[in-house]
C-alpha cells in the first residue's frame, strides 16, 4: 500500500474520553464540572469564570480532564499556573504526567529556547505564580491568540492586592503577578479559576470573572469535608462529632507532653487499623501544624525523633515509660485487654518503620526531598509530616488519621486561609471515623464558626445568584486590600435582596410554619425576591426547626426618618433589639419592607454573632418588576 498523507494528518483524538476510562474512581462529578465548563466557553462566550470545589475533592484530577477536553475541543495553548512552590508544582506536574494526557505537560522553561516551536501545535505548559517566571513566559507566548489559562489555588497571589489604588496617571495600579497574568490574557485569552476558596476572586473582581457563570465542582460521595468535621448539629451537643476531637487548653503548660500523647493514640489509631479493620497493611499519616516558624518545626522534630528513637531501642527505662502511655492509650480505645496488649506489642515490634518529614520553605530541604512519601504516597507504616504554610494549601494528603493543630491567630480567622488548612478533608472512607484531631478549644470554635459562616457563601455560589460572603467578629473573608470597594457592598448585620414591583395579592397565606412561609415567597415573587440559598442555608444550619426561624410584621420604610424611601434601605439597619426581643429563640430574622411606590425588600438577619454580608454589586441590576417576572414565569 503506498504512503497516503491523509493517514497522518488531522487525527481525531479522545483525550478526555481516554483520560476518563483511564480513572479507578467514579466521574461522573468531574464530567459535569467539566462539560458546564465548555459551556461557559463555547454557548456562554465567558472569558473569565471560576471553578468552585471543596478542599482536598479532587480538584486535581477534574483539572487533568478539563485539559483533555479542551484539547480535544482546538485549544491549543494551556498555560497551569500553579503556586510559586515546588513541592506544590512537583505534585501537580507529576499527576499530569502520570496520566494519559497528550501532549505531555511541560514546565515552561522547556517551551524558551527559540529552537523550539510553539505556534499552531499543542502545548500544554506549567508554570509557577511567579513574577520573574510569568515574564519570561509572556515574552515567549505573548503573541499567541486563544490562550487557556488554568489557575490552580486562584486565589492565592493572581488577585490585584492594589485594586483600590491609583498611579499618578489616574490609572488602577497592580500587583506584579496580576499583571502578568493580565498581559498573559490579551489577545483573546480565556481564563479559568480553580479554588475552594473563590471569595477574593470575587470581591476582587479578579480578571472581570462572571460570578455568575462560576461552575460548582460536586465532592464525590467518599468525600468527608466542612459537614463531616465541623457538623452543624454538633453545636448543640458540645461539639459532640464522628471521629475522635481531642481538646487542648488554651494555654499549655507542657506542649511537648501534649505532642507525645497524639503522637502515642496516632500509633494506637493506626495500628488498631490494620489489625482490625483492613485487609491488607496500609501507611498512615499523621500531621503536625503548630506554627509558620521553621524553628517551631525543629521543636516538634526533635520531640517526635526523640520519640520514636527510644522505641526503637526497644529496651530500657524510657522504651518501657512509653510502652506503658501507648499501652493506656490502647486500652481506652478498645476496651479490651487482649486487643490492648496485641496493638502495643505491634507498635514495640515495628514502631521503627517510620518516616519524619519537615516540609517546609527552607530551600535545603528542597534538594532531594520526597514530598510524595509524606503526604500522597507514605511509604512508611507510621509517616509523620511537620510543617507551617507549605501544608497550608493545595498538598493532597492521604491516609492521615491525625492532626495535631495549634496554630492560632493572634487578630481575626481569615476564612480563606483557615478553610485551606483542613487538609483532614478528603476522601478517607471509614478510616475517618478513627480520624483524630488534637486542637485547642478555642481555635476550634473559632474554625467552627469559619465554616458555619462558609455555609451561606458556598451555597450562594451553587445556586449561582448574589454569591454574598459572610464575616463574623472573629472571622473575616479576604485580606481587605483585596476588596474592590467600588463595587463590594457591605451589609452590617443584616442582609437585603432584591427591590421588586410587589403585588400582596400574589402572596400565599401565611402558615404558621415558618419554612412554608419562606417557599411560598420564593415561589411568587421569585429568586431574586428571597433567594434559595438562603432557604437552604437555614436547612442546612437550623434544620428548619420552627422557634428558629421568625418572619417579623411587614413595615413601610417611611416610619424611618434616617431611611431611603426609593431604594428601601437604612444605613442604620431595619431590625433593633425590640425586634429581636419578640422572638428570644430565634435565629433567623426575616421582614417585608414596603415603600409607598409599591415596591418592597426582604431583609434578613443571621444573628451567630455580629455578622457583616459582602456582596459584588458590579454588573447587577437593583430592580425586579414583579409583572415582568410573572409574565417570563
Amino acid at each position: 500500500m503506498p504512503f497516503n498523507p491523509s493517514d497522518y494528518e488531522n487525527i481525531k483524538l479522545d483525550r478526555y474520553r481516554t483520560y476518563l476510562d483511564s480513572c479507578r474512581f467514579e466521574t461522573k462529578y468531574i464530567e459535569e464540572t467539566v462539560e458546564n465548563s465548555i459551556k461557559n466557553l463555547q454557548k456562554g462566550k465567558s472569558k473569565s469564570f471560576v471553578i468552585y470545589g471543596e478542599p482536598q475533592s479532587g480538584k486535581t484530577s477534574m483539572m487533568i480532564a478539563l485539559t483533555a477536553k479542551l484539547l480535544d475541543e482546538g485549544y491549543k495553548l494551556i498555560i497551569l499556573l500553579v503556586q510559586d512552590n515546588l513541592f506544590l508544582e512537583s505534585q501537580n506536574l507529576d499527576r499530569f504526567e502520570e496520566s494519559t494526557l497528550n501532549p505531555s505537560p511541560k514546565r515552561f522553561t522547556e517551551i524558551l529556547p527559540k529552537d523550539v516551536i510553539i505556534k499552531d501545535r499543542e502545548l500544554v505548559i506549567f508554570c509557577k505564580k511567579n513574577s520573574s517566571n510569568l515574564l519570561r513566559l509572556l515574552k515567549r507566548v505573548e503573541n499567541i491568540k486563544n490562550k487557556v489559562i488554568i489557575d490552580d489555588e486562584a486565589d492565592y497571589a493572581s488577585p490585584n492586592a492594589k485594586i483600590n489604588k491609583v498611579d499618578e496617571e489616574g490609572e488602577k495600579e497592580r500587583t506584579k503577578i496580576n499583571d502578568r497574568i493580565f498581559n498573559l490574557l490579551k489577545n483573546d485569552g480565556i481564563y479559568i479559576g480553580v479554588t475552594a476558596t473563590p471569595a477574593r476572586l470575587d470581591l476582587n473582581n479578579t480578571f472581570q470573572n462572571e460570578n455568575h457563570k462560576w461552575v460548582f465542582f460536586q465532592p464525590h460521595e467518599d468525600y468527608k469535608g466542612q459537614d463531616f468535621f465541623f457538623p452543624i448539629e454538633s453545636q448543640e451537643n458540645k461539639f459532640a462529632v464522628n471521629y475522635n476531637l481531642y481538646f487542648l487548653k488554651d494555654e499549655s503548660y507542657n506542649p511537648a507532653k501534649e505532642l507525645r500523647d497524639s503522637i502515642y493514640r496516632f500509633l494506637v489509631s493506626a495500628t488498631f487499623l490494620n489489625l482490625y479493620s483492613n485487609k491488607k497493611i496500609k501507611n498512615y499519616i499523621m500531621l503536625i501544624h503548630t506554627s509558620v516558624k521553621m524553628e517551631n518545626h525543629t521543636g516538634d522534630k526533635k520531640v517526635t525523633n526523640d520519640l520514636f528513637s527510644e522505641l526503637a531501642q526497644k529496651k530500657g527505662e524510657k522504651f518501657l515509660k512509653h510502652m506503658e502511655e501507648i499501652y493506656k492509650f490502647a486500652l481506652n480505645k478498645t476496651q479490651d485487654e487482649d486487643k490492648a496488649k496485641k496493638i502495643s506489642q505491634f507498635i514495640a515490634t515495628n514502631a521503627d518503620k517510620h518516616q519524619i518529614g519537615v516540609l517546609n520553605s527552607d530551600r535545603n530541604n528542597k534538594l532531594g526531598f520526597d514530598l510524595k512519601k509524606f503526604s500522597e504516597d507514605p511509604s512508611s507504616l507510621y509517616t509523620v509530616s511537620i510543617g507551617g504554610n507549605i501544608i497550608s494549601r493545595g498538598i493532597t494528603f492521604n491516609n492521615l488519621i491525625s492532626m495535631f493543630f495549634t496554630r492560632g491567630v493572634k487578630g481575626l480567622m481569615q476564612q480563606d486561609t483557615y478553610i485551606q488548612r483542613a487538609r483532614m478533608f478528603g476522601s478517607r472512607g471509614n478510616d475517618a471515623y478513627h480520624f483524630e484531631l488534637t486542637i485547642p478549644e478555642t481555635i476550634y470554635k473559632q474554625w467552627f464558626s469559619c465554616f458555619l459562616l462558609h455555609r451561606l457563601s458556598y451555597l450562594s455560589a451553587k445556586n449561582n445568584l448574589h454569591q454574598v460572603w459572610l464575616e463574623g467578629s472573629r472571622t473575616r473573608a479576604v485580606a481587605p486590600s483585596s476588596i474592590d470597594k467600588s463595587h463590594v457592598r457591605i451589609d452590617k448585620g443584616e442582609i437585603s435582596f432584591a427591590k421588586i414591583k410587589y403585588n400582596e395579592n400574589h402572596q400565599s397565606n401565611l402558615s404558621s410554619n415558618m419554612k412554608e412561609i419562606l417557599l411560598n415567597l420564593n415561589k411568587n415573587f421569585g429568586n431574586e425576591f428571597l433567594p434559595m440559598h438562603v432557604i437552604d442555608f437555614i436547612g442546612a444550619v437550623s434544620g428548619n426547626k420552627n422557634e428558629e426561624i421568625a418572619f417579623h410584621n411587614s413595615k413601610n420604610i417611611k416610619q424611618w426618618n434616617d431611611s431611603n424611601q426609593i431604594d428601601i434601605s437604612r444605613a442604620r439597619g431595619i431590625f433593633g433589639n425590640f425586634d429581636y426581643d419578640k422572638f428570644p429563640l430565634a435565629k433567623h430574622h426575616f421582614m417585608i419592607v414596603k415603600n409607598n411606590d409599591g415596591y418592597a425588600r426582604v431583609f434578613y438577619n443571621f444573628r451567630h454573632g455580629k455578622v457583616s454580608f459582602l456582596r459584588n454589586t458590579k454588573g447587577k441590576e437593583k430592580t425586579i418588576n414583579l409583572n415582568q417576572f410573572i409574565t417570563n414565569n
